[in-house]
């Protein structure tokens, strides 16, 4: 070729090379910036963090709500992530491990093992764009995205979101663009969990006995297996575990089947529901049964007690190479604080309570007789005092050097609203 021909090839490709090259990261800056941010929020910068964890924990919307980092934290010295995803199937939480774990190899990965009964590999296609945005574009994420997803549409919208975004544009601000240019940068201040604070009580569901199985095999029970086998072959401690939760005899046996397959393969198993952990009168959010602070901390201390006693994770507490955790421990600090303030029943103000953040002080009329708030305070170890007038009830929050930070006054017996500001 003569050197001129040469030489006008090659500035074809270098200039094809380079748009190529700004197109890629014009899309990565759109993606960013008009992202819808619940998942990039809560994992995004996950991505972008180079620290280490000893522990990610994987599953659905119970994980979320199930286990505290920050709580592993402060009692164990043990470093955290929940990547739990809102309506994640097991397939999910398998690929997501694979995702997540290219970035930050952990000690242990634990998997919650609810919706191990299903045949099913898809979930809801929103809360997929929570699990899966936050993750750049790869191979590895093409290859996750066309297993759980059978619509050619579905997968294109998860591996190039803009579509999904573009009548966002009219909501560009600053801070979108800033989040387009550098990514997002603030590690959640709960490290991936969410704290729900309503309480609803419940009537406890028979307990299986966790021998009891589900004889068939299920696609989730697949994803299971592969979640082990990945974990060992690649010197990382699988953790299967069941966190409480209500559902049917049928979810039971195919969650314990989940147990049994795990043991034979050779993870850890940490049974949660067989172990009387829940207070069923306060302990949960809702009906789906998902955990409030006051079930989830017995949860996560549960884990913790497992991770330092059987597994023997280290406490890092001391370790000066971990002090920004104390760091990230007070802006979790600060932000359940402001939380604190905004609450307006008195079974929300209850439940968050149950963070030893906080104390309660509590006056009551003679004739208070909301069994709830009464069992609420009483795990709390708060005795109220009686008062003959005024409100039924007066609750006083306050943070651990005694700065008031909720005074709030309460009518009704039953259901709670807030009535006046003290």
């Amino acid at each position: 070729m003569h050197p001129a021909s040469f030489i006008s090839s090659f500035k074809r490709v270098i200039s094809v090379l380079v748009l190529l090259a700004l197109v890629i990261s014009g899309v990565l800056f759109l993606s960013r910036a008009l992202a819808i941010t619940d998942g990039p929020e809560k994992n995004g910068a996950f991505l972008q963090d180079d620290r280490q964890y000893d522990v990610l924990l994987f599953g659905s919307s119970h994980m979320v709500n199930g286990i505290y980092p920050m709580e592993l934290w402060k009692n164990y010295g043990i470093t955290a992530y929940d990547l739990g995803g809102h309506g994640a199937s097991l397939a999910a939480s398998y690929w997501e491990m694979r995702l997540a774990v290219e970035k930050h190899k952990p000690k242990v990965a634990v998997l919650d093992v609810l919706f191990a009964g299903s045949d099913y590999t898809e979930m809801e296609l929103g809360l997929a764009h929570e699990l899966f945005d936050p993750y750049p574009l790869s191979r590895l994420k093409i290859q996750a995205v066309r297993d759980i997803f059978a619509n050619k549409g579905d997968r294109m919208e998860l591996l190039f979101p803009l579509d999904v975004y573009h009548n966002r544009w009219k909501e560009l601000d600053t801070e979108m663009v800033e989040r387009g240019l550098e990514g997002f940068q603030n590690l959640s201040t709960e490290k991936g969990a969410q704290t729900r604070v309503e309480v609803y009580p419940l009537e406890q569901v028979p307990l299986l006995d966790p021998s009891d199985c589900l004889e068939k095999t299920s696609v989730a029970l697949g994803y299971v297996e592969r979640f082990v086998t990945y974990c060992l072959e690649n010197d990382i401690t699988p953790v299967l575990t069941y966190l409480p939760c209500q559902i049917s005899e049928e979810w039971q046996r195919a969650c314990n089947a989940a147990l049994r397959l795990g043991e034979q393969l050779g993870a850890e198993i940490l049974n949660m529901q067989n172990m009387n952990l829940i207070d069923y009168a306060i302990d949960w959010y809702d009906d789906g049964s998902h955990l409030n602070p006051s079930g989830a901390l017995r949860t996560t201390a549960c884990m913790g007690s497992f991770l330092q006693n059987q597994l023997g994770l280290v406490d890092h507490r001391q370790d000066a190479a971990y002090s920004v955790w104390y760091d990230d421990y007070a802006a979790y600090v600060a932000c359940q604080m402001e939380r604190m303030k905004e609450l307006s029943t008195a079974g929300q103000l209850l439940s968050l309570s149950a963070l030893d953040l906080f104390t309660v002080e509590a006056t009551i009329s003679p004739d208070f007789s909301d069994q709830t708030v009464l069992h609420q305070m009483q795990s709390l170890g708060v005795t109220p005092a009686i008062r003959k007038d005024g409100p039924d009830l007066e609750l006083i929050i306050r943070d651990t050097q005694g700065n008031e930070l909720v005074h709030k006054c309460f009518e009704t017996e039953t259901t709670l609203t807030e009535t006046v500001d003290a």
